[in-house]
């Protein structure tokens, strides 16, 4: 009953019956605090992990959880066994996993238990805070499994700790992909990312989160995005929205992530982009595709302080002009129609404001 009437399983199901979200995942934080090596603590410090004897335990912990959900009609599509398993915790809950532990414990325990129980909730790996150190880490892991004990390479999408003081990160702006050929065989996906550095509601921070963002999709190639998190009780980067005295706040980063979310639809395919050498370094932009009607999604931002005019071509496509829609978000704007205009069949152009984010959505033929 408990586990019922709990705020979680009501948000969940909210989503799921008012949004049509299908898709739900989970991420552990920590095992039964008993069962790990410093019994009773929640954290990761003083390398904090949890004793190989109760493996199976924990597995079987996770099959429950599953489970409970699935009896409230909530199917969970992925689940991880432990968010940054690289990092001891000192002030929320954690527990370290070294690589051949977190090979070992999938391979020989999660996932035997779940093929025995018939659940076919797939299994995520890695969940590093920092994906170019994630690399590392999901390859030494991988090496130790085989292709079917897993389904997900995840990691974070936080920056290193900034310089001077190493307190904050933020969003990662520079990304670089995965050198090992490996890790591309399977879906990756960043299912965290947020800034914890002083708050800021403007445009200023939220095309950092769009630059972030899109070099994610085209230099890491991730088909997976999750920000972290929807509300917080206070003014800070880490949240979408901000309740504040008996409403709600919506920074700039709420309004720039629909610009991505909106418009990029489950299922679409990222096409290359490819700009000219004379192109300015401000302007970043990705593109996807529904293969099977054609429709079209080009998202632009601009981080200059001075506006740019873009030409986008479609090389021996058709663009169907009266299926062509762009909309805006900047400091004054929020997700507001603005102009596209056609150039020839096959060839768009669209001013992006200073400090801007636009997507234009249409149909080729």
């Amino acid at each position: 009953a408990e586990f019922r009437n709990s705020s979680q399983i009501w948000i969940l199901k909210r989503v799921k019956e008012k949004y049509c979200v299908d898709r739900i995942i989970s991420s552990a934080w920590s095992p039964p605090y008993k069962w790990k090596v410093r019994e009773g603590q929640n954290t990761g410090e003083g390398f904090n992990y949890l004793k190989a004897d109760h493996y199976q335990d924990y597995a079987n912990y996770m099959a429950n959880y599953v489970k409970m959900h699935e009896r409230v009609n909530l199917k969970l599509y992925a689940i991880s066994p432990q968010n940054e398993p690289e990092y001891a915790t000192t002030d929320w809950d954690g527990c370290i996993w070294l690589p051949h532990q977190t090979a070992n414990f999938v391979k020989h325990y999660l996932k035997p238990t779940f093929k025995n129980q018939s659940i076919d909730t797939k299994i995520i790996i890695g969940e590093t805070a920092n994906w170019n150190l994630a690399n590392t880490y999901l390859l030494t892991t991988s090496s130790m499994l085989r292709n079917e004990d897993f389904d997900i390479y995840a990691s974070h999408g936080y920056s290193i700790p900034q310089f001077p003081d190493f307190k904050y990160v933020s969003y990662n702006q520079h990304v670089y992909p995965w050198f090992s050929k490996a890790l591309y065989k399977k879906k990756r996906w960043i299912t965290e990312v947020s800034a914890t550095d002083p708050y800021d509601g403007t445009m200023k921070k939220a095309i950092q989160l769009a630059d972030s963002l899109i070099q994610f999709l085209t230099v890491g190639d991730v088909n997976g995005f999750v920000f972290w998190d929807a509300v917080v009780r206070f003014e800070n980067n880490e949240g979408l929205i901000i309740p504040k005295q008996g409403s709600l706040t919506f920074p700039r980063i709420y309004h720039v992530y629909g610009q991505f979310t909106r418009f990029i639809k489950q299922g679409y395919i990222r096409v290359n982009t490819h700009k000219s050498i004379i192109s300015s370094s401000s302007i970043k932009v990705v593109a996807f595709k529904n293969e099977y009607n054609n429709e079209f999604t080009v998202v632009l931002t601009n981080k200059r302080n001075k506006d740019k005019m873009c030409e986008i071509i479609f090389p021996s496509q058709t663009i169907e002009n009266k299926s062509l829609t762009a909309v805006l978000t900047n400091d004054e704007k929020l997700w507001s129609p603005t102009i596209v205009q056609m150039k020839s069949t096959h060839e768009i152009i669209v001013s992006v404001p200073s400090l801007s984010v636009i997507t234009i959505t249409g149909r080729v033929q």
